[in-house]
């Protein structure tokens, strides 16, 4: 798989796993404090995230960090470092 498409299926997988946290905002009247929590079921309704989801298309975890009004999820991009130039995130910085 090209860099190219590893980084386009690794935006799609952020927007996934964002879209999960607004969805258990919506559910809970909060964002989760961990991806973790995503992966729980809520009561009788299945997890709204799979194990799968946790690594970018290099193989390394997303990171989640929750604000007071948002969340934030970065993949570290082709060179595995976190807070590089390559660093793939949901919001503009």
């Amino acid at each position: 798989m090209s860099d190219e498409a590893r980084e386009k299926a690794t935006r799609t997988s952020i927007a996934t796993i964002e879209q999960s946290a607004r969805m258990f905002e919506i559910r809970t009247g909060k964002y989760p404090d961990s991806i973790d929590q995503l992966m729980q079921p809520m009561g009788d309704r299945p997890p709204l995230l799979d194990k799968k989801s946790m690594n970018d298309q290099w193989g390394n975890p997303f990171v989640f960090k929750k604000t007071a009004n948002f969340i934030e999820i970065r993949s570290a991009g082709k060179d595995g470092a976190m807070n590089t130039q390559d660093d793939l995130v949901n919001v503009e910085e």
